[in-house]
């Protein structure tokens, strides 16, 4: 439900049910979103959300098991709980009028804290042919950071953007394998530059996009 509460304020609220054959229960994930608008070119926003994935087996999690040919096979703990998260976001949108065009300055605090992470251990069985892994709950992570976005633009003629992302990804406990606290694969630096040009010399549109990791 989308209430506009007062001249400048709207407010979201809204629930989401779902029923999965792997659980038991009905899992509810409520969300809510509040918007302040002094003036027209600056939206300031708060929100939190909670979302879920039920316990399943994915097709990455046997392309991964497979490395070196051997043949392994990945079975649930039948205690397994879904993965759930608790996500809030704090943050404002400034569009001023910059010369001929306009621009934006968006900034945004985000915070994810997640709980019964999927995590694959080994379980060989030494009796049997093939090697045996158990997907099992992990404990808790956190991921939190601040992402920035500068642009500049004439309408629909020429959009310039770029944005900034730093993020810090942790487990709160050890992972068993290497005894990091650090998410794998994930940097902790991200960043984009976008240069959109149309409705110039015939052309509809063209765009150039660039998505350096730093």
């Amino acid at each position: 439900d989308d209430w506009t509460i007062a001249k400048g304020w709207q407010l979201l609220v809204g629930a989401r049910a779902d029923r999965h054959s792997a659980l038991a229960r009905t899992v509810i994930s409520p969300r809510a979103a509040l918007m302040w608008s002094p003036i027209e070119a600056l939206d300031v926003r708060l929100s939190a959300a909670r979302g879920f994935r039920a316990p399943q087996l994915f097709d990455e999690d046997l392309h991964l098991s497979s490395v070196a040919g051997d043949v392994r096979i990945i079975t649930q703990d039948p205690d397994l709980r879904e993965e759930s998260a608790d996500s809030f976001m704090a943050g404002f949108e400034w569009k001023p009028v910059v010369g001929i065009g306009q621009g934006l300055l968006e900034v945004n605090a985000f915070d994810t804290r997640l709980r019964d992470l999927f995590h694959v251990v080994e379980r060989d069985i030494p009796a049997t042919p093939v090697f045996e892994m158990l997907k099992t709950n992990l404990g808790r992570a956190r991921v939190h950071g601040v992402e920035v976005n500068l642009g500049w633009g004439i309408g629909d003629r020429l959009v310039l953007q770029g944005g900034f992302v730093e993020q810090r990804a942790r487990f709160a406990d050890p992972e068993p394998d290497f005894g990091s606290r650090d998410f794998f694969r994930t940097p902790q630096r991200l960043a984009n530059v976008t240069v959109t040009v149309g409705e110039m010399a015939g052309f509809d549109a063209v765009a150039v996009q660039r998505y350096p990791e730093v």
